[in-house]
């Protein structure tokens, strides 16, 4: 009898609990809008990641997030058995270096500001390339229609 009673009252409590907040995703293209509530810049990141079939643990994430201005930052991440200093970044046969800082998690590139994310949207393709544990250099692309779509949709909610 005591045991329905309490079975009761937990599920009285369940139910009456305030609900949190819904994890809301949309796609655009390749890229996942993913935000923890309502849509603003500080609910909000936007991501694709890439995986290789055949070796699971190399992959590369590109994660724009929102400055406190609202204006979009790309971050690219890759696994924290990468080895150098740098990401490679090859759009339309224009071909960039940057630095790169290990965690025990990840390695991450130089953070990308919105004007180079606004240069690189009308591009097809990003490839990012970086040295995996086995020495072998593997370039990773990413697609990039729909960036700008999944930027606007973050930041047009702002104003609403």
């Amino acid at each position: 009898m005591i045991s329905r009673a309490v079975c009761a009252l937990s599920l009285c409590a369940a139910l009456a609990a305030p609900a949190t907040a819904e994890l809301n995703r949309k796609m655009f293209g390749q890229w996942v809008l993913s935000c923890d509530g309502h849509v603003s810049p500080t609910n909000c990141v936007i991501e694709q990641e890439f995986k290789l079939y055949d070796k699971p643990a190399v992959w590369a994430r590109i994660r724009v997030t929102f400055d406190v201005d609202d204006k979009p930052e790309a971050r690219v991440i890759v696994p924290h058995t990468a080895s150098g200093k740098y990401l490679f970044y090859i759009v339309d046969g224009w071909y960039m270096r940057l630095p790169m800082q290990c965690s025990p998690d990840h390695c991450e590139g130089r953070r990308l500001d919105a004007a180079w994310i606004h240069d690189l949207a009308p591009n097809r393709f990003l490839w990012v390339r970086f040295v995996a544990d086995e020495g072998v250099s593997i370039p990773i692309p990413f697609a990039l229609p729909g960036i700008e779509d999944a930027i606007n949709e973050v930041v047009v909610s702002r104003r609403r």
